[in-house]
C-alpha cells in the first residue's frame, strides 16, 4: 500500500504575484499626458499672474455747469500713484478705474504731442516708475479744426 501524500508537488513555473505592468507604448503615452497637464496648469498660472492689458486712456467733452469740460478716464495698475499731464497733477476719482474732469480752458494750456494728443503720465509710487501714454482728444476739442471723413453717432 502507498503512503498518503500530504502535499501536491507541481512541476513547472509558479506565476509571480506581480502584474505584468504596462507596455512601453502605454507608459510613454501616460508620460506625455502628464506633461501636457503640467504645461496647461503652468500656463494658466502664468496668465493669471500677468496683468490684463488695459484700454488706453480716453478723453471726451462734457458739460460742467455753464462751461465745457474735458473728462479723462483710464485704468492704472495700482491705486497708489498719481496721474499727471504736463507736470500738473490731476485730482482723480476712483481707484484702478479712474476719471478726472478739468475745464477745457485749462486743458488748452497743456502741452500736446505732434499729433495733437495729450501726454498723460502715470506715476506708480510702489515702484517709483512713471509711464507715459497718449490720450486721443475729441475732434476740435483744443481749438484745432479737423476735417472728418466719417462721423459715427451712437445712442446711449
Amino acid at each position: 500500500m502507498r503512503p498518503a501524500v500530504s502535499s501536491i508537488y507541481v512541476k513547472g513555473r509558479i506565476p509571480s504575484r506581480r502584474s505584468a505592468g504596462y507596455s512601453p507604448g502605454m507608459r510613454f503615452s501616460g508620460f506625455i499626458c502628464s506633461i501636457s497637464k503640467f504645461i496647461r496648469l503652468l500656463s494658466g498660472v502664468v496668465l493669471m499672474a500677468l496683468p490684463a492689458h488695459a484700454a488706453p486712456p480716453q478723453a471726451r467733452l462734457v458739460h460742467c455747469g455753464e462751461a465745457t469740460c474735458l473728462r479723462l478716464s483710464g485704468h492704472r495698475p495700482y491705486t497708489v500713484g498719481t496721474v499727471r499731464i504736463g507736470g500738473h497733477e490731476l485730482a482723480v476719482e476712483g481707484g484702478r478705474n479712474w476719471s478726472a474732469t478739468v475745464r477745457l480752458t485749462t486743458a488748452q494750456t497743456w502741452p500736446k504731442s505732434a499729433d495733437g494728443a495729450l501726454i498723460l503720465a502715470m506715476f506708480d509710487a510702489r515702484n517709483s516708475l512713471e509711464a507715459e501714454e497718449n490720450v486721443a482728444l475729441p475732434p476740435g476739442a483744443l481749438g484745432r479744426r479737423v476735417e472728418l471723413a466719417m462721423l459715427e453717432v451712437r445712442a446711449r
